[in-house]
Order: structure tokens, then sequence, then C-alpha cells
């Protein structure tokens, strides 16, 4: 017995299935909102597969067959394919109770943005129409004997590299594969992604800008920038950060550099908030853990500072959706250079999180009622709470995902001069923490282009 698990790219959701030594899948798994959730599920089987007791044997409304896999809190953690006969359901089951105590091998699917249906097919389960090779890579076109569908995929090395989206008719299919060919050479036709775990893929586009084959997940930009290179027929790779470059006809396999480096930040915990969501992350460059909320756009509206464990930080967000219904608890701020941005405290006064800058406050207001349900009224009819008072940030205003400066406030006029000397301090290292989140900003934004022109290559 096998298993594997995927991200999905219609939901963003993590799945597993599990198969037969011949990789035929037998169980597949409900939804998870993320890794961590779904890696529990695959235990989960695991533990009570052995338990003739958690498995639920049931009759389909259509006269076929299945059963269901449970968890000790009688949940249901797995559900079977359909069969045509009760024996070979329980034929299946045989199978699953015989993991009990064994090692099981883990398959590498080869795209989160595909189910297994592309990528884990046996010959027995497809019907291969098409075949050839194509700048070293071997294609396949078949027909899926699950939902009679049709797909292609790309390998290297016996890897996936590149994997079609389904088409409804063989001859719909041959024209992707063919589009791939044409489309492959041209660096402006890739897409590069980076998915919520860190790892990152790319799409493959057609000349109308459709996407017509996905890639698999790479740990690295430089493994990526390695498979682009390849599947487009380039004699080298440019090693992002430097000015090596790789002869591709010596690199054997794909993971033979840069597979090792880490990505600067790690989505470690996805959520949502309403119609916003919510990314817990590690930040590898200072090994702290930050969280930030974001429109379903993609745009970040609300960091926090560092924290020194994921759980603090998953505290945090819990903070930051237990005061955003307070309308006391939001600080509405100016800064210096006239953009609008706000505090959100705690009960204790404590900033719990801070919103970016916006050039207005009706931007700013509509943005608040994405936490607070509404905007918050005033009698000048701006948003605000009746216990806040409008502030001047000394050092900038924005604040600085990942960066973790909350910016401080000045105080009435009256302070003295060991107070003034604080302030001044204080909103010097804010500055150099500002300073520090550009030049970041910046160096991110080098490596992109480098990879870019890396394709253009």
């Amino acid at each position: 017995m096998k298993y594997s698990f995927f991200q999905s790219e219609k939901d963003e959701k993590y799945y597993f299935n599990f198969h037969s030594d011949d990789e035929k899948t037998i169980l597949r798994s409900q939804s998870y909102v993320n890794k961590a959730g779904c890696e529990n599920g695959i235990r989960s089987i695991l533990t009570n597969c052995g338990d003739p007791s958690k498995y639920q044997l049931k009759e389909a409304k259509d006269g076929r067959f299945f059963f269901d896999l449970i968890a000790g809190n009688g949940q249901v953690i797995g559900t079977s394919i359909m069969f045509k006969t009760a024996a070979e359901r329980d034929a299946a089951v045989k199978l699953m109770q015989g993991m009990s105590g064994r090692k099981v091998e883990a398959l590498s699917l080869a795209s989160s943005g595909n189910s297994s249906t592309n990528s884990n097919e046996s010959g027995s389960d497809r019907i291969e129409f098409a075949s050839g090779t194509f700048h070293g890579h071997k294609y396949v076109g078949f027909q899926s004997k699950k939902d009679d569908k049709y797909y292609f995929n790309f390998q290297k090395d016996g890897t996936s590299i590149l994997l079609s989206q389904s088409y409804t008719t063989k001859s719909a299919c041959e024209n992707g594969i063919e589009s791939v060919k044409k489309n492959a050479k041209f660096a402006d036709k890739y897409q590069i992604n980076q998915a919520k775990d860190g790892q990152f893929y790319f799409n493959l586009l057609a000349a109308n800008g459709q996407v017509i084959g996905r890639s698999k997940m790479f740990k690295s930009q430089n493994e990526l920038s390695v498979a682009l290179a390849l599947l487009a027929g380039r004699k080298s790779a440019k090693i992002l950060g430097s000015d090596k470059e790789v002869d591709t006809s010596k690199t054997e396999k794909l993971g033979a550099v840069g597979g090792g480096d880490k990505p600067a930040f790690e989505i470690v915990q996805p959520g949502k908030y309403g119609d916003l969501l919510i990314e817990v992350y590690k930040n590898n460059n200072d090994g702290k853990y930050y969280f930030h909320f974001k429109t379903k756009e993609g745009r970040p509206v609300l960091v926090s500072q560092g924290y020194a464990s994921q759980k603090s930080a998953e505290n945090g967000v819990d903070s930051v959706i237990k005061n955003a219904s307070v309308a006391k608890h939001y600080d509405l701020q100016t800064s210096a250079d006239g953009k609008h941005y706000f505090d959100l405290k705690a009960g204790n006064g404590q900033s719990v999180g801070t919103s970016i800058a916006f050039d207005s406050k009706e931007e700013l207001n509509r943005v608040i009622a994405l936490f607070y349900g509404k905007a918050l009224d005033t009698d000048d009819g701006s948003s605000s709470s009746s216990s806040t008072i409008e502030k001047t940030v000394i050092a900038g205003g924005t604040a600085i995902a990942g960066g973790a400066a909350i910016n401080k406030l000045t105080g009435s006029g009256d302070d003295n001069a060991a107070e003034k000397a604080r302030l001044e301090a204080e909103r010097k290292k804010a500055e150099e923490l500002r300073l520090a989140e550009e030049k970041r900003l910046a160096a991110e934004k080098k490596k992109a282009e480098e990879l870019r022109l890396a394709a253009e290559k």
C-alpha cells in the first residue's frame, strides 16, 4: 500500500489518497484547510486501519459498494472509491487492514493543482493515445478510465514536470500537447508562482493567456529555474542570487541544484476570517513568526509584530479576531506623510496588529469594515471610535510586514528632555527598521527579476 497527498488548485485545500501497490486509488480523504491537518489525517488512517470495527460497509443508491474508515471519535477520515461488487469492496478493506504495523510508502504527487487522476494513474487505469519526446522529456497523452476525460503530462527522469488540465475530447488534448511544444521556448509564456507552503511552481500559458500546463512543486526557485530551462530546451540556467550558470546537459536530476535552500517565508498556518485570508508564516531571515490578514485578492491589510514561536503568533491571530469587534480598540493614526492606518489594540492597550498605510480615510474605512463588520461611526462622517484620538506617527507610518516595527507616537508636547531623547531614539530605530524592510523588498524584487531574466536566456 502507498499514500499520496496534494493541495488542490481549485479550493487551495489539502487531500490525501491511499493506493494499492500497483497505485490504484482505494481510499480518498475529506478536505483539510492546511497541510498539518492533512498529515494528521494520514496518521489517523494508519492508526485505525487495523481495527475491523472502524470500517463502515455501505451500499450506494446505484447498487455499487464502498466503505468509510472512521476514527476513535466516530468521525469519517476516509471514504473508499466505488466498487461493482461487495466482494471487491471487502478485498479492498483487507488491503487497508494489511497496512497496520507496516511501513507505508509515500508517493510524491507531481502537482498540487491536479488530482491524482493525472499524476498517479497506472497503465491499467488509463488508455494512452499519444507519446513522444520533447527537449529530453517524455510526454504521454491518455484517457482516464475514472472520469473518461483526457490528460497529458511531460516527464523528466521519471518525474512528471508539467501536467495538463482535463479535456473532454482527444483532439483537444492533442492540441494541448502541441501548444506546449509551441510555447515552451518563449520566456513570457511562463507564469511563476509561490504556493502557501513556500514551494514554487510555474504555469505555461498559450498565446491567449490560457493555462495549458502546470508544473510540479519545487522546493526552491533555483530548482524551478533549472526545470524551466530544461523544458524550454535551453543549454544553461542561471542560478538566482549569483552570476553562476549551470549547464543543463550535465544536470542529471532536477534537485541537483539549489534544492536545499529555504524560501524567505514559509506559510505554517493558513486560515480565514470573514472575507479575509489569514497566513501565519515563518521569516527564515530572522527565525521569527508573523501573521497577516489579506483580502481575497491577496493584498495584505493588517500585519503583526514578530513572535518567538508559531503558537504565540497563532495566539496573536486569535487576539485580532477577538478585539476586531470592539470599536474602541481601533486606534486611528495619520503618518507624517499624510497616510492613514490603524492599530488594533487589546483590552490592556497593547497593539495586536497594525494595518498598512492608505492614501485616504475612505480606503481605510473600507478595510476596517472587513474586520469590524461596518464602518466606525464618527461625528464628522469619518471612521473612528469615540475613545480614539488621531495621532501623528514620527517614523513614517507604514507598518513593516515581517519586520515588526510598531510605530511610536508623539506625546502631548509637554515631554521633558529625557522623554524627547527616548522618542528620538525610538524614531531612529523605527526608521532603521523601515529602511531595512525597504532593502529586503528591493532584494526580493531583484530576485524575481533575475528569475524572469533567467527564463529569457
